[in-house]
Order: C-alpha cells, then sequence, then structure tokens
C-alpha cells in the first residue's frame, strides 16, 4: 500500500467530516448530544425516471438518424440527429452514474431532536439547531395558476462553524423541508423572547427588532405604527401610515432565520396594533 493511499485511509478513520458507513452519523449524532432520531430520509429517487427519459430520446432519435440514411436524407439532416443522439447518451450517462451513486452510497439525512446529520457526497455535516444559522430557498412553483410543488433549499452552520448547502437531494422533501423550519424555531424562539424581554435587540442580517422598534441601515420604525409586515415582492415590506416602506432589500433567502424573524416580527405587531 502506498504511503498517500495510508494517510487517506487514515483520514476517513479520524475526520468526523468524512462518512464510510451509516454507522458514522450515529456516533456524531451522538457526540453532539442531538438526543432521540426522529425521521430519517434516503436519497431521493428522482434519478432513474431521468435515466428512462435520456434513453428513449436517444433510442429515438437514434431511430430517425436510421430512417433518414436508409430513405436518403440529406446529409445534414443525418449529422443533426447524431449529434443530438450522443448529446442524449452522454445526459443518459452521466444520470445513471448519479443515479448508482445514490442507491448505493449511504446518502441520508436524518432529523434528530436537537439537531440534523446529514451524509452526501462522501462527507457527513452535523447541526445544532441552537447554535445554527439557517437561510432558506422554499419556493411554491405555479402552473396554470395552480400550486404543483414546493422546493426546500437551506444553507446551514455545522457544528464546526462551516456553511453548506441542503438541498432536494433526499426523498420527501414536504416532510423534511417543513420539519427542520419548525425545529429550528421551536427550539429558537424561546430563548429569543427572552432577549427582547430583557431589552435586547436580534440582529438577522441588516435588519434587527427590538421590543419597541424594527429596523435596519435604511430607517428605524415603532412597532405602534407597524400597520402591515410582507415579503411578497421579496425583501421586508411594513405598512405604516398606508404607505409602504421597503426596510432592506434584502430578499427573503438571504435572511440568516426568517422564520424566526418572522414569528417575533408578527408576534410584536399584533402586540402594539391600536384597538
Amino acid at each position: 500500500m502506498s504511503e498517500q493511499r495510508r494517510r487517506q485511509r487514515s483520514t476517513a478513520a479520524h475526520d468526523p467530516r468524512l462518512v464510510t458507513r451509516p454507522e458514522d452519523a450515529e456516533a456524531a449524532a451522538a457526540a453532539a448530544g442531538l438526543g432521540e432520531r426522529r425521521r430519517s430520509f434516503g436519497p431521493h429517487p428522482h434519478n432513474w425516471p431521468r435515466v428512462h427519459r435520456f434513453g428513449f430520446l436517444a433510442l429515438a432519435f437514434a431511430a430517425l438518424a436510421i430512417i433518414g440514411v436508409v430513405v436518403g436524407s440529406p446529409t445534414i439532416f443525418v449529422i443533426i440527429l447524431g449529434v443530438v443522439v450522443f448529446a442524449c447518451l452522454v445526459g443518459w450517462a452521466l444520470t445513471v452514474t448519479k443515479a448508482l451513486r445514490l442507491t448505493n452510497g449511504i446518502e441520508r439525512l436524518d432529523l434528530y431532536d436537537g439537531g440534523l446529520t446529514a451524509a452526501f457526497d462522501g462527507q457527513l455535516r452535523v447541526v445544532r439547531y441552537d447554535a445554527t444559522t439557517m437561510t432558506q430557498d422554499v419556493v411554491r412553483h405555479i402552473r396554470n395558476g395552480r400550486h404543483t410543488h414546493t422546493t426546500y433549499g437551506y444553507t446551514l452552520t455545522d457544528i464546526a462553524g462551516e456553511r453548506f448547502a441542503l438541498r432536494g437531494g433526499f426523498a420527501n422533501p414536504t416532510e423534511w423541508g417543513p420539519a427542520i423550519q419548525d425545529a429550528v424555531a421551536d427550539i429558537r424562539l424561546p430563548q429569543a423572547y427572552g432577549v427582547l424581554q430583557s431589552g435586547g435587540r436580534l440582529d438577522f442580517g441588516d435588519l434587527w427588532i427590538s421590543a419597541v422598534e424594527i429596523g435596519s441601515a435604511r430607517q428605524t420604525i415603532a412597532w405602534e405604527q407597524v400597520e402591515l409586515i410582507t415579503t411578497d415582492r421579496g425583501p421586508v415590506t411594513v405598512l405604516v401610515a398606508g404607505q409602504w416602506h421597503e426596510l432592506s432589500p434584502t430578499v427573503v433567502r438571504d435572511i440568516p432565520d426568517f422564520p424566526i424573524f418572522h414569528t417575533l416580527a408578527e408576534h410584536l405587531r399584533r402586540t402594539h396594533t391600536r384597538v
């Protein structure tokens, strides 16, 4: 065995960020004190239908190319079909490779009482809900005026202080997506309320909240003046005396811990609403 390979095996044995067995994730969760495991999600099964689609397209265009040759179609037509067949075969090969990697690997997302572990691309990420910073990219997809599905994406801070993206690579995103939001909020909100009640201020990127005001670098608005809060246009916008004011150009997906910000803001707005 070469010296380089010995080093690689030694690194894999000692680096908690590298995962080779499901037991590695369980051990890391126990070491981080995440508590009891609640749900587990394997890799998203969407890759095999893509394999079938690419294969069907390659066969269909290949058949057209053969027919074109037989009936004496123009050479340029046959060349174009050949290029399309080649592109479909490349897409098929790449998709098969990814599907096999997911199927044979240990890609898995585990949700615990106090955090989560995410194993993907040979790495293991461990997150504590009480210590992470989360940005979200939750998109409702509409077709012909009807909601078809919702995609969930998060960027989280792991226990090593590093940021990583958690996207739709795991099965049943409509279950783990909201579950992560709810769990972070449930654990962090009591502490956040305590900070506000003691007269402190909470920062959410370039936005901030106190018990008496909401603000940013642009402006500060007392809660008594806030009539409504919306993010329909992307950034946080508040209604004051019948006029909409954009607090910051930052859109929802870039606001740290937005579910906590939104819950606190709505609570304080209702608390200060004039009867």
